[in-house]
């Protein structure tokens, strides 16, 4: 799964140098300005107003220089890192429809178009912010975190490793409760998936319902799945309040350390007051990007989810495929043959055993060239499933069926699909005029 997700960064990968490029560049800028200022106080600005006035110029364009720095990389991390991540959404959702494409009906009756429709546009939404986002929160907050501690320990090495070891032991916590919260966060995605699923399932009935006066009956399915996504938020919200909690804790914990701690080196002549308000600044600077990395669990967690869920899509192999080599049918004279064929849909509730019964059972069939016939018996008796299985929407359990001597499984899908006129059951527009719809089956087909 992973190496699939890494394989979008490709096409990306002089945006995602760049975009790198200028998230260690501002990384590197949040950390200068602490030390900077600590260099002043503790030099210039101690050697009277006439030096201190003669440089404040050129720290003023210094400074001017390295925010103008700032702003421009934060302006292409914002602008560009987001058409990146946009890109790639847009890679995962032409795969994952095309993957849709290549499935045969038996996929389409197992799952529902909400749940599908979850996948293409709310999963791959979070897939997409977590793209840009999380790569550029490990190298800035990593880089604002590590740095801090490194420079800090040049301050003074007891203050700065009783920080360390508790915000290390504070993160072995938040990992946990991280690794706790992939499940409610997993959880979250399906029960949403499931309201999508159950208003698609409403809507499309509509018409059904309100013949039969099923309103009520409607409204009270659509609350039993909406109240179990509500629930699954409650379970996701209540995580993230122990998760942020946590990180509140422990910034209370290293505010506390620095100002006792701190306060008894300054008072045993081991550390400068300057300092300890130097360790105070640095304190600020690597909280936001641990509140940042808090943050962002969230959105890790909605990706990861959100990622299994369209890699088990392209996982799938769809149960119809052109065999290796496979020729386009040559239609001579149009003569179809059934011979001995057996099959039955899945999971259907009927009969006993093992659930399944034969729709068609060892049936015999041959229709001959320029031969017109029709297929009578009740609803349910296999007329249309018979018809599904000449341009294979679905595929024969056993036995087979040819035209002009050719086996259907033998030859592509499209060369078969395209030889068989078809005349649906259930008619559906498609979203266009009715002339476009009318040349449907044959695209840029003139008007005469």
């Amino acid at each position: 799964m992973l190496k699939r997700f890494l394989s979008y960064y490709k096409p990306q990968m002089g945006l995602f140098v760049a975009d790198t490029i200028c998230a260690l560049v501002l990384a590197a800028i949040d950390l200068a300005f602490p030390i900077i200022l600590r260099n002043l106080c503790g030099g210039l600005f101690t050697q009277g107003q006439t030096a201190i006035m003669q440089a404040l110029g050129m720290i003023a364009v210094g400074l001017v220089l390295m925010y103008a720095t700032r702003c421009a990389c934060r302006y292409f991390v914002s602008y560009w890192g987001h058409v990146m991540g946009a890109r790639m959404e847009s890679k995962m959702r032409e795969d994952l429809f095309d993957q849709y494409e290549r499935f045969s009906f038996a996929y389409f009756d197992r799952n529902s178009s909400g749940d599908m429709m979850s996948r293409v546009v709310n999963d791959l939404f979070d897939i997409c912010e977590a793209a840009h986002h999380v790569p550029e929160w490990i190298i800035i907050c990593g880089i604002e975190i590590i740095g801090s501690f490194v420079i800090l320990f040049t301050i003074a090495p007891v203050l700065a490793l009783a920080m360390a070891v508790v915000t290390a032991v504070f993160a072995v916590i938040m990992f946990w409760q991280n690794m706790r919260m992939r499940e409610v966060f997993s959880d979250n995605r399906k029960k949403i998936s499931g309201i999508n699923a159950q208003l698609q399932d409403s809507l499309a009935g509509m018409r059904v319902v309100k013949s039969f006066a099923n309103e009520q009956t409607e409204r009270s399915k659509f609350r039993v799945s909406n109240d179990r996504y509500l629930s699954s938020k409650e379970n996701m919200y209540h995580a993230m309040g122990v998760y942020t909690a946590t990180y509140g804790l422990l910034s209370g914990v290293l505010y506390v350390i620095v100002v006792l701690l701190g306060g008894w080196l300054v008072a045993q002549g081991q550390l400068q007051a300057v300092d300890m308000a130097t360790f105070a600044l640095y304190i600020s600077l690597f909280c936001a990007p641990l509140e940042t990395l808090v943050n962002s669990a969230e959105t890790y967690q909605k990706a990861i989810a959100g990622f299994k869920r369209m890699d088990e899509v392209l996982s799938t192999v769809p149960d119809i495929q052109d065999k290796p080599g496979a020729a386009d049918l040559q239609v001579t004279a149009g003569a179809v043959e059934y011979r001995d064929v057996c099959f039955s849909y899945e999971d259907v509730e009927l009969g006993a055993g093992d659930g399944t019964r034969p729709v068609i059972d060892h049936m015999d069939l041959s229709i001959k060239p320029g031969q017109t016939i029709a297929l009578v018996g009740p609803s349910g008796g296999g007329k249309s499933t018979t018809c599904s299985l000449l341009p294979r929407f679905y595929d024969v359990a056993a036995g087979s069926i040819s035209i002009d001597g050719q086996d259907v499984r033998d030859v592509t899908q499209r060369s078969l699909r395209q030889s068989i006129g078809l005349v649906q059951q259930d008619v559906y527009l498609f979203d266009g005029t009715i002339g476009e719809n009318i040349a449907y089956g044959k695209p840029g087909a003139t008007a005469e």
